[in-house]
């Protein structure tokens, strides 16, 4: 049996218990203050009952109402009291908050028995506990000694305790997990026309990630990679200049959904954006190295034709191709890529000189140069 001392006393303002003769309706807020205050997913009105040997939130908030059980919600001090100082070996209900929350002692009887909820903190009771139950929830939480059939269940965080003495019971349980998974990758994404690859998409832990909606969920298809990740493409290569997303500009929506083992669910809404590119290849330029007007019989110069895309380039002389430079791969980047080869002039007079594009890449057309009109003369050295 607790004590009570001047000094446990002084600490009830630190909490407000319900009256020992309370109407139905005061019954039921108070016991909705004490779950908002607990504010764990685990402790609500429908699993309360159960886990305070209830048959019913009826039940339980009779007991509440006619002062069977007393609640004492904690109110920011810190510190709840002990059941000497609240409803003596009758049954209380201690409701503990996101702060670090202490109980003196926990005294119940063979017919009744206390319930602690600690709520985020680190929560402790710093004497003893008999016939009482403490329901840890996140935090490192703590009891210094408890007996008599009394039962300490943890959570997530280091939960210890002083003394145990059996039939008393720890369980360093996990509260479940209740965790939202969430999609630490890109909302928004560019992709270049003609391509089906989209991005990687992540989430926070493992999960299955899933075509949940969106305007254009139907364009793209999803496929696993590991336990967090999936690779989102487009089912069909879109088209810059034929967009067939809903909006019709080239900016495809789709929400996608992430459950993970204890049935949680994280939504992400995905914007791929397709952007435009090269649809043909084209001459920036075309000429004879020095771009000379005239070339000497037999005399090797180079023909030099600068393109927009990578592409294989075929020169020809009065259009007949030239042997040795015929499909010469273009070599550059961003939007200048060049072809060389080295034409020796079999024929004298004016002939014509082109060159045609192949582009490497599918789906890009090819182009014609300019023609070039050059002058071939005599060879000005002797053999």
């Amino acid at each position: 049996m607790l004590v009570v001392t001047s000094m446990v006393l002084a600490c009830l303002p630190a909490f407000a218990p319900s009256a020992f003769a309370l109407t139905a309706a005061e019954a039921t807020q108070k016991l909705n203050e004490c779950i908002a205050a607990i504010n764990d997913p685990l402790y609500t009105r429908s699993t309360l009952p159960g886990l305070t040997a209830y048959a019913d939130i009826a039940s339980l908030e009779a007991a509440i109402a006619n002062g069977t059980m007393v609640v004492w919600i904690a109110n920011g001090a810190g510190v709840i009291t002990g059941s000497g100082g609240a409803n003596g070996n009758g049954q209380d209900l201690f409701c503990g908050d996101s702060n670090n929350n202490d109980i003196a002692t926990m005294d119940s009887n063979t017919s009744t028995r206390d319930y602690f909820f600690g709520g985020a903190g680190n929560d402790r009771v710093t004497g003893n506990m008999w016939l009482s139950t403490f329901y840890g929830g996140p935090g490192d939480d703590y009891v210094n000694q408890f007996t008599e059939n009394s039962y300490f269940y943890g959570g997530p965080g280091n939960d210890t305790y002083g003394t145990l003495v059996a039939p008393a019971v720890f369980d360093q349980g996990v509260d479940a997990d209740t965790t939202t998974p969430t999609f630490p990758s890109a909302e928004t994404f560019n992709v270049a026309e003609n391509t089906t690859a989209v991005a990687t998409i992540t989430t926070s832990e493992s999960a299955t990630i899933t075509l949940d909606s969106g305007d254009d969920k139907l364009k793209f298809s999803l496929t696993r990679l590991t336990d967090s990740t999936a690779s989102l493409s487009f089912l069909i290569a879109p088209n810059f200049e034929i967009p067939t997303d809903v909006g019709v500009n080239n900016v495809y929506v789709v929400v996608l959904k992430a459950v993970d083992s204890a049935l949680n669910i994280g939504y992400e809404t995905i914007s791929v954006t397709v952007t435009d590119v090269v649809d043909t290849t084209s001459f920036s330029s075309f000429a004879l190295a020095g771009n000379p007007t005239s070339v000497s019989y037999s005399t090797p110069i180079n023909l030099v034709a600068v393109v927009t895309v990578a592409s294989r380039i075929t020169f020809t002389m009065n259009q007949k191709r030239i042997p040795g430079c015929i499909s010469k791969l273009a070599t550059g980047s961003a939007s200048s890529f060049t072809a060389t080869c080295s034409w020796k002039p079999s024929r004298r007079g004016y002939l014509t000189l082109a060159s045609q594009s192949v582009a490497v890449g599918a789906g890009i057309t090819g182009a014609i140069s300019p023609n070039i009109r050059i002058f071939v003369g005599p060879r000005l050295t002797r053999r």
